[in-house]
């Protein structure tokens, strides 16, 4: 679903119904991504594509409420193109490229 914001500028705003219209954002991007995403669970980076992807990805989760899966951290850390910071009481989700941008809740 699609909605106009109604103003002057060329703003679309896009509901993503399901994780497969997510992914497939992810992998259309072209650029560096920044993701703001409070959990991340058992193969997230692999369902994301991060693993293969070329490109630079900064990453913001948080660990300290014991909802990350600290072995999917551990690979993250492992790529050499993606940055990880801990942010104390994260809970929303944010997914940046240059040009869009995803917003969710955890």
């Amino acid at each position: 679903m699609e909605v106009s914001t109604g103003n002057d500028r060329d703003v679309m705003t896009k509901l993503i119904e399901d994780q497969s219209e997510l992914v497939k954002w992810v992998n259309d991007q072209d650029g560096d991504l920044d993701l703001a995403v409070a959990f991340w669970g058992h193969d997230a980076s692999a369902f994301l594509g991060l693993a293969k992807t070329r490109r630079r990805v900064r990453i913001v989760l948080e660990i300290s409420q014991g909802a990350t899966n600290i072995k999917e951290v551990r690979k993250l850390l492992k790529m050499p193109q993606v940055e990880v910071k801990s942010y104390e009481r994260l809970h929303a989700k944010a997914y940046i490229s240059a040009n869009e941008v995803i917003i969710g809740s955890a």
